[in-house]
């Protein structure tokens, strides 16, 4: 009976697919997630830093307009005519600074993002950043932990901000330019 053993050994085993098979589909998924995360990187950090324009016109204008004439200015702003629509510039990276406290010490990151309506008030800032920020981060440094801790202090910041940030302008283009900031962050630790 040596015949059905002979059958049994005849018969052909599956072949299993070969393993550089397995690290090339494994490696190609890797690349493909690692593509598709570079990719949206490159977009959000684009987005961030282009200036964005908003949906409808806001009336926060809080300065006034003109000319200083006969400064050396970097660039002119024409006088406001009509609003348009507003224009948002992030200031990044978010500013991350030490609170005065005598108790211990406490953090703070402040992400601010201004609002003009005009153009060249865009361009303006982004030609003065290093000023600009560092105006921002010597106001931000000065706070204490009770000062910032209330809405009317959060406020309080906000507006200084703005004045930080419309004193460069005046400076460098002759007039404030700058109709808000807004915190788009706000974390104390």
């Amino acid at each position: 009976m040596a015949g059905p053993d002979k059958e049994e050994e005849a018969a052909p085993t599956p072949k299993a697919a070969p393993q550089w098979r397995k690290f090339v589909l494994i490696g190609v998924g890797v690349l493909l997630v690692m593509g598709i995360g570079v990719g949206a990187t490159l977009l959000l950090v684009k987005t961030e830093l282009v200036p964005r324009k908003a949906p409808a016109a806001v009336d926060a204008r809080h300065g006034g307009t003109g000319a200083k004439a006969g400064a050396d200015h970097v660039a002119k702003v024409a006088p406001r005519e009509s609003k348009g629509k507003p224009l948002y510039l992030a200031i990044a990276p978010a500013f991350v600074v030490n609170l005065q406290d005598h108790g211990g010490l406490r953090f703070l990151q402040i992400g601010v993002e201004v609002m003009t309506h005009q153009h060249q008030v865009i361009d303006a800032l982004n030609l003065n950043m290093p000023q600009v920020r560092d105006r921002l981060v010597m106001l931000f440094s000065n706070q204490t932990y009770e000062s910032v801790n209330t809405l009317q202090g959060k406020e309080h910041l906000r507006k200084e901000a703005l004045a930080q940030v419309r004193r460069v302008m005046q400076k460098e283009i002759g007039e404030p330019g700058v109709d808000a900031v807004y915190f788009t962050s706000f974390v104390m630790q």
